[in-house]
């Protein structure tokens, strides 16, 4: 027991001072609200690449672990750092579901009660006209996209009519460069067969490796630099193109599976459009997949249309040669050789050649 020194009184007692948050010198354990949670009908990595630029996600805390045990197969867009996926990623996890929780992101929710999506900066809706030197718009570089997204619940009708579609097209049958095509609903054995001779090349330009590239009546705009991709089994509407065409993203259907490229490049759409395509003496409604990326081209369309247009395509003729409804005659839609140059020539320069390289293309 320590004494007092003298001169000294007795040692006063020391009393632990009470601070926020304390209870007699312990610290009370932290309490937060419950994260809300909410189902989504959306990845929150699609959701953040939509929404990255409105200001409603926070820049999230830096990664505390060492580079050299990041994994650097893993790459997370919202960190901008390596060491996991963006759709797995717990900080912007809870972020989105704090958005939805405040009203903001509830187009994305699984709920008859979603806020639908609004976006002010579409002032004049339903305006599509566009002409034919209007409807050829500048774009960038892509690599070849890959994939069919899965159709939300919303979409259910659309996936039932393209199961009819589907049931009613048959395979493409002949030799050579002859393929008799037997019109869909109804057998016809006497179709006009669908038939490439020598006199079709007489307009094209030889020798010659272009891709099949048109021009078609989309909504109600001419689009131009339209690329006809009969190993696609998507069609694709670029972003830039859908703005030009005065489109409003609210039309947009969300989609929850993304696309990959080639080199496994993760391509994420931006939603699906049904847009009515005018051609071959046909009005038919195709699902656009909207994204977000570069390319020398405005659209491409896929097997499914051209089997749908009940047409073959040969890239050698460079034509669309479809049979008319009734199976009787034939109808062609030639290919553009100018513009399906300037687009390859725009993929190799690069992204600056291919404004050049458009800018006089009409």
């Amino acid at each position: 027991m320590k004494r007092p020194l003298p001169g000294q009184g007795p040692t006063p007692k020391q009393e632990v001072p009470v601070q926020d948050g304390l209870e007699g010198g312990k610290r009370r354990k932290a309490t937060r609200d419950p994260l809300p949670k909410y189902e989504l009908n959306t990845p929150i990595d699609v959701i953040y690449l939509q929404n990255r630029d409105k200001g409603i996600f926070k820049d999230p805390p830096k990664s505390s672990v060492p580079e050299h045990m990041k994994n650097r197969s893993r790459y997370c867009q919202f960190h901008k750092d390596f060491g996991h996926d963006t759709v797995h990623c717990r900080n912007l996890y809870a972020q989105v579901m704090l958005a939805v929780h405040a009203g903001k992101l509830g187009q994305y929710v699984k709920s008859d009660e979603a806020h639908p999506r609004q976006d002010a900066a579409r002032t004049e809706k339903g305006k599509q006209v566009q002409t034919s030197g209007s409807g050829e718009q500048i774009l960038r570089i892509v690599p070849t996209i890959v994939g069919k997204p899965e159709l939300t619940h919303d979409q259910e009708e659309n996936q039932k009519y393209l199961k009819r579609a589907e049931g009613r097209a048959k395979y493409l049958k002949g030799m050579g460069h002859s393929v008799n095509n037997v019109v869909s609903g109804e057998e016809r054995t006497n179709a006009a067969p669908i038939i490439f001779t020598q006199q079709d090349l007489t307009t094209v330009r030889q020798p010659h490796d272009d891709p099949l590239v048109i021009k078609l009546q989309i909504g109600s705009a001419l689009v131009g630099r339209v690329l006809v991709d009969g190993g696609r089994s998507i069609d694709i509407l670029f972003l830039n193109t859908f703005d030009n065409m005065g489109l409003d993203r609210s039309a947009l259907r969300p989609t929850c599976q993304p696309l990959f490229a080639f080199d496994s490049t993760r391509v994420c759409p931006l939603g699906i459009i049904t847009l009515s395509v005018c051609a071959a003496e046909r009005s038919m409604d195709v699902d656009f997949i909207v994204v977000d990326c570069q390319s020398s081209f405005n659209v491409i369309m896929g097997r499914g249309w051209i089997h749908a247009m009940h047409g073959v395509a040969s890239t050698l003729h460079q034509v669309l040669r479809c049979q008319s409804k009734d199976g009787t005659y034939m109808i062609d839609i030639k290919g553009d050789q100018a513009s399906a140059r300037k687009c390859f020539s725009a993929a190799l320069k690069g992204v600056d050649a291919s404004a050049s390289a458009a800018a006089g293309d009409g």
